[in-house]
């Protein structure tokens, strides 16, 4: 059984959604170093607790604004990748 990618497409979907979960898992662990609830976010961040838990629990599209917003409100200036 071949889990991988079938072709340029796929190869482009797979790398979208390891992003997605990248992102997500960057911002739970920055909220759970910082004992900050998804209220406490929402509220530094100008948003509602919904788009915040939204964005925890979602595997659609996450807009980059809300992206931008939630870093800016956990203090996160900069995201490092490594390729």
């Amino acid at each position: 059984m071949n889990f991988g990618s079938k072709n340029k497409t796929e190869e482009l979907i797979f790398a979208e959604e390891a992003f997605r979960v990248d992102i997500q898992y960057i911002i739970q662990k920055a909220m759970n170093e910082q004992g900050i609830s998804s209220e406490e976010l929402a509220k530094r961040c100008q948003l509602t607790t919904e788009e915040i838990d939204a964005i925890q629990n979602s595997t659609h599209k996450i807009p980059i604004r809300l992206i931008g917003r939630i870093c800016f409100g956990l203090g996160l200036t900069s995201i490092t990748l490594k390729f």
